[in-house]
């Protein structure tokens, strides 16, 4: 299993890079009807409950909380896992694994000191087992070029926040400290909230 570190880069990358204006696909509950569908709420955005979103089954409703935030609602197929869809591209899968087309060979030449948990078997899994788990596949959508821009996004995002894969963790927390008593604090912008 890929790291956590690993696995949360990759999908926050992946899942907040799309754009919003894409059509998404099971993340609205206006046609959530019927057999094992359930309209569910996504606490990783705001408090709600799954009942706050049943609402939301009701013709008119999508012009009120909670059905008006984009995405806070989505239909769950009950017999599946509980993932949130992502966003659809609106490309067709293409047949080439991730993998194949970004190798290991690139990985070591853009990230030559790569340190853990940043490895490209652990990219390769992470990539792997999002799309066990999503329709809409990471580095697998439209063309040969699509998914090489994909790459190349998410390279150039990635490499930066983290000096080429040598930074587990952000090195600059804050960019102004304060030392109070005995300890180093980020400094907040008015003395006022020491």
């Amino acid at each position: 299993m890929p790291s956590f570190t690993t696995i949360a880069l990759l999908a926050a990358v992946f899942l907040g890079a799309l754009p919003q204006e894409c059509a998404a696909q099971d993340l609205s509950c206006r046609n959530c009807r019927g057999g094992n569908k359930r309209c569910v709420g996504d606490t990783s955005l705001q408090a709600i409950t799954d009942e706050d979103c049943a609402v939301c089954l009701k013709s008119g409703s999508h012009w009120t909380w909670p059905c008006s935030v984009d995405g806070l609602c989505w239909c769950w197929d009950s017999t599946k896992p509980k993932y949130k869809p992502a966003l659809s591209s609106g490309f067709e899968e293409s047949k080439t694994k991730p993998c194949d087309l970004f190798t290991e060979e690139m990985f070591d030449e853009i990230a030559p000191n790569a340190i853990h948990p940043y490895t490209y078997d652990g990219l390769c899994e992470a990539i792997d087992w999002l799309n066990e788990r999503y329709d809409e596949k990471a580095f697998k959508m439209g063309t040969v070029q699509q998914q090489k821009d994909e790459w190349a996004a998410f390279l150039g995002h990635t490499t930066h926040e983290s000096a080429q894969y040598t930074a587990a963790r952000e090195n600059l927390v804050c960019a102004r400290t304060v030392e109070r008593g005995s300890g180093t604090y980020c400094k907040p912008c008015k003395d006022v909230n020491f």
